[in-house]
Parts: C-alpha cells; structure tokens; sequence
C-alpha cells in the first residue's frame, strides 16, 4: 500500500514547478507564495496544540536543536540561520519568526537539514504532534525531507530585508532599496506610527523624488544599514544627522505596487492618519504625468484636464457601455456618449492603462479588469465637442461580452461603446497637493 498525504502531494506539484524554474525565484512568485503556506499548513497539522501555541513549541524547539546534538554533528548553517532569525527585531512574534526561518533556510538550501534534525530526535516532537501528522510519522516525514532536498536545485532570490508583515500573513510588500545621493535634505516629511515611519510627503524636485522612488504612503524599514521598526524618533534623526552629506542608503516597502494595489496590511495605519488609497493612487498618477511631460513626452496645456495626455496610466470614471449601430460613425460614438451621460449607471473608479500593444481598463477598489484590447480591435475612439470631459472607444461587442453581462445588458451582435470621463481638473489636483501635511521633515 502506497503512503500518501494531502498535503505532501500538493507540496510535491508545487516543488516539480519550482524545480522547473528557469529564472531566479523572487518574492514576486505566485508559486513561491504556495511553496510557503503548504509548508505552513504542514507544520501546524495534527498537533495537540492551536497554531499559535504549536509556533511557540517548534520555535523553542529548534532554538533548543544544539542541545540534542554534539558540536560537530550540528551544521553552522542551520546556527547562523536561526541567529539571522533572532537578530532581526522586525518580527515580534514565533510564528513570525518561524515564516522568517522558513525563508531564510529556502535562500540559504538549507530547509529539509533543519527539517531532518528535527525528526531525527523524535523526543523533540513527540510532545507536539500526533500520529496523522506528516511530522510524528517516520515515513511521511522521510518523503517531507527528500521534497525539501529537490528545492536545493532551486535559485531563491529572496529579499529577506522584507520581514516586517510575517507577523501578519505570507504576502509581502513590495520592497525597494535605494542609495540616494547625499544631500542637506532627502526632501521626506515623515510620521511615527505604531512602530512604523510613514512618508507623508515628498518634496518636488528633492532627491527621493526623483523618478517616483519614494511616495507618500511608503514605509521607510531601514536607514543606513538599521532597521527602523520600533526606532526612537532620537534615534532615527541621530542617524541622519551623523551620516550627513554621505549618501543615504534607504529600504522602503511600498504601499501601492507595480499594479496600483494596496497592501493590505498598511491599509489601517494609513487610514489612522487620513492617507486614503484614492489620494495616494492619484498623486501617483498625477506624479507619472508630471515625468511624462518633463521628458517631453507629452503636450501639457495649461487649461487642459488629465485626459487630454497620455502617460501611461490615468486616472478616470466608468460611466458605463451602450450599443452602436456603425462603429465607424462619428456620430454614433457622440449619440452613445451622450445616451450614457442621460441615462447614467453607477460610475466606477478605474484606471486606465495605456501599454505599447493593448490598452486596458480595471476598477481602483478591487483590481478587476473590466476591459482589455490590442489597439486593433478598436473600430474608433474620441468625445463629443460639448462633452470634453468625456470619452468612450468603440470595439465589437463579443470583445465586451463579460463586462455586458456584469451590467445586465442582452447581447446582440453589433458593437459597443464604453464611456469614460475624467476625475478632476489638473488645477484641482495641484491645489490638493498643496495642503499641508503634519510630518517631520528629513
């Protein structure tokens, strides 16, 4: 009789996948993600204890592994990874620093050694586990190793910097480094919140301005080689004051990622002092807009909205869809504007995504993409002269047939104009900016 469990044979699809890798595997990897919650839910099923309390026995008992083991026989890789783990102050929790550990020993290949110290003491885990668990049987715990062993074969380029939200959950922010030049000013207003320091703005034309590195919202996690977590604010501006006119070495994980989307853990402190996602989404669009037109890539007017440019991605309003009858007719696209705006549906906040084949149009609250299009599926676009605000695009609508059915319509064959109209005038924009923000300025 064949020996199986549920979860070692997800464990063994997702390893055959990873193995089949043939780039660096980052923190941006989907698979990676369920790479570590398999191996979670591994380690906390079938023990006599709740997760919480099962962290904080595997946790001591690996802490405790040298005691079971004579100098020699324990491996200074598997020492120096829980050493990493304890050293870093980021985490607060064993769980916490168990998801650490897990991340480190992938970097590092050294996982399924830890793994079989631990079931070659069998007293060690005897008090923790039961005999339907993959760790308190010798043969499932024998295949859990030799799975473990296949990852070594794997490239993991792990930003283990990136630590502060295991507490919380396995996803994590997207994290960047930066060495700005030095400088009076980085050009950062900051605040000090539960631990954490929040950018509440950053200045024009400072350096962490400077090709959108930093914005506000962001997270600064560590200056000049420390880790700003739970930080004096004495402490902090110590720093800057004794590296001061060398150049700033800053990590910083971002609110918004390379998709717009906000992480969610961040979402509670920012809303504490009033950084909404909206705001943040627009000032970073405005700020692309900006780049856009200082490189000469845009015509900017100055009475102009942030719809008369392109710059990538704007922020905009669904208005909603409506049928055509030509889809080559000026004048059917004004007439399906203008039956839009008399008989208005429910406006979505979206944004608009310009790329080099396709254009693209997803919701700002969840993410959802409701349209996407290479540029030669689209018959026509334009606005109506009295509507400037205002514009749709026109595709066949089998093209839309997903999004018709989310907003009731019957499908014919025929085309279909979707409408969209701009958020706010530039000049509204700049006078949001303009407001003062409470920070203390770096």
């Amino acid at each position: 009789m064949s020996v199986s469990h549920p979860s070692l044979n997800q464990l063994k699809a997702i390893v055959r996948l990873l193995y089949s890798e043939q780039e660096d595997i980052t923190d941006c990897s989907e698979t990676l993600l369920k790479l570590c919650v398999c191996l979670e839910s591994i380690f906390f099923f079938g023990t006599y204890e709740q997760p919480e309390r099962t962290a904080d026995l595997l946790w001591e008992s690996i802490c405790c592994l040298p005691l079971y083991y004579e100098k020699t026989e324990f491996p200074a890789s598997v020492e120096g990874c829980v050493k990493f783990v304890l050293d870093c102050k980021d985490v607060q929790t064993h769980r916490g620093r168990l998801r650490l550990l897990i991340r480190c020993a992938l970097q590092r290949r050294i996982l399924h050694i830890i793994v079989e110290l631990l079931v070659r003491r069998s007293e060690i885990l005897k008090n923790i586990y039961d005999s339907a668990s993959v760790l308190g049987d010798q043969i499932l715990s024998e295949i859990l190793i030799a799975s473990l062993a296949v990852l070594n074969h794997c490239n993991f380029k792990l930003t283990l910097k990136n630590s502060a939200f295991l507490d919380q959950q396995w996803n994590l922010p997207l994290y960047k480094m930066y060495e700005l030049v030095p400088c009076e000013r980085i050009g950062l207003h900051v605040r000090f919140s539960k631990g954490y320091v929040i950018v509440m703005k950053v200045e024009p034309g400072s350096v962490a301005d400077e090709d959108l590195r930093i914005e506000p919202g962001d997270f600064i996690d560590e200056l000049f080689g420390n880790k700003t977590f739970n930080m004096a604010k004495t402490t902090f501006f110590q720093l800057l004051t004794d590296y001061k006119r060398q150049p700033v070495y800053i990590g910083v994980m971002k609110c918004l990622d390379n998709d717009d989307k906000l992480y969610a853990p961040m979402k509670p402190i920012l809303s504490s002092l009033k950084l909404s996602k909206d705001m943040l989404l627009q000032r970073r669009l405005e700020r692309l807009e900006e780049i856009a037109a200082e490189e000469a890539a845009l015509p900017v007017g100055g009475a102009c909205t942030n719809m008369d440019s392109c710059c990538g991605r704007i922020s905009a309003i669904y208005r909603g869809s409506t049928r055509v009858e030509d889809s080559a007719s000026e004048d059917q696209l004004g007439s399906g504007i203008l039956r839009i705006l008399l008989s208005p549906m429910q406006s979505r906040r979206v944004i608009i995504s310009l790329l080099p084949t396709k254009v693209s149009v997803r919701t700002v609250d969840t993410g959802e993409t409701l349209f996407e299009h290479g540029f030669p599926q689209i018959a026509c676009c334009g606005r109506r002269a009295d509507s400037r605000q205002n514009f749709a695009f026109v595709v066949r609508m089998s093209k839309m047939r997903s999004e018709i059915q989310k907003e009731g319509y019957q499908i014919r064959e025929g085309w279909l104009a979707a409408v969209l109209g701009c958020t706010k005038r530039r000049s509204q924009m700049k006078h949001e900016r303009s407001a003062p923000i409470k920070g203390m300025l770096l």
